[in-house]
């Protein structure tokens, strides 16, 4: 065997184990999601048992404070017409618990907001090297490796780049996926999408449009943000999003337009 064909063998064997690790690293990535996943629902049905715990010691503290008011004043007024200085039982009680329950509501909600961040995190790094293409046309019996051909021609006849894609796939969990024409485009690396995403104004003329692929908390981020961009829209003040951030021209440059409580 020549060096070359040695050399070209080690590549395809290079190939293969790097495609294997990272398909070992995809099955451990989403194991582990999915029991970020698991513990979120578990925290969220304590969370509503607490919440409903708490709301029911709220409506008991509110009946004894008005039991306490009026036999405070039966009393004070019985003190008065005897000249005694009768003292009432102490809130001490029911307050103990509320805060009790208070305090447990707001360990279960801060424990609930971190595992959210924690599974956020996790998913933000499985879709960094992803992006999101919007209206691109199927073809009627349509399968994956052909599809990948599709995006990786639009890669280098379209946008003019010298990337291709690792894989491509059709979101149809709806029928509002497949009328959108939804792929989603996974690359090896995160420089590829990032000069994919230099080179989207050349579908400037085209009805395809280009996203990055959020996460479940930057969708809602994103969600919240889109009546303030439909309004700067309809002003003709000119925006850009930069994943689920809304920014603004300010003069020269854009700004970053925050959303309250967010």
């Amino acid at each position: 065997m020549s060096l070359e064909q040695r050399l070209q063998r080690m590549s395809e064997d290079n190939k293969q184990t790097l495609k294997a690790v990272m398909a070992e690293l995809a099955a451990d990535l989403d194991a582990k999601l999915e029991l970020q996943a698991a513990r979120i629902q578990h925290l969220e049905r304590d969370y509503d048992q607490v919440l409903e715990d708490f709301t029911a010691v709220q409506e008991r503290v509110k009946q004894l404070e008005e039991r306490l008011e009026s036999s405070q004043t039966c009393s004070t007024s019985a003190a008065k017409s005897d000249g005694s200085d009768r003292r009432l039982p102490s809130q001490a009680a029911p307050r103990g618990q509320w805060e009790q329950v208070l305090s447990r509501v707001s360990r279960l909600t801060d424990c609930k907001m971190q595992d959210q961040d924690l599974a956020d995190q996790e998913a933000r790094k499985k879709k960094e090297v992803n992006a999101v293409l919007r209206n691109f046309e199927q073809e009627e019996g349509e399968t994956p490796d052909p599809l990948k051909e599709k995006v990786d021609t639009l890669l280098a006849e379209n946008l003019e780049t010298a990337i291709a894609c690792v894989s491509a796939k059709r979101l149809q969990k709806g029928r509002s996926d497949a009328a959108q024409g939804i792929v989603i485009v996974q690359f090896e690396k995160k420089q590829h999408k990032i000069a994919m995403f230099k080179a989207r104004g050349k579908l400037a003329g085209t009805t395809i449009g280009l996203d990055d692929d959020l996460t479940i908390l930057q969708q809602q981020r994103k969600n919240a943000a889109w009546p303030a961009f439909k309004d700067f829209r309809s002003r003709g003040v000119k925006t850009q999003w930069r994943a689920e951030k809304l920014f603004v021209k300010e003069g020269e440059h854009f700004v970053e337009h925050k959303v309250l409580n967010l």
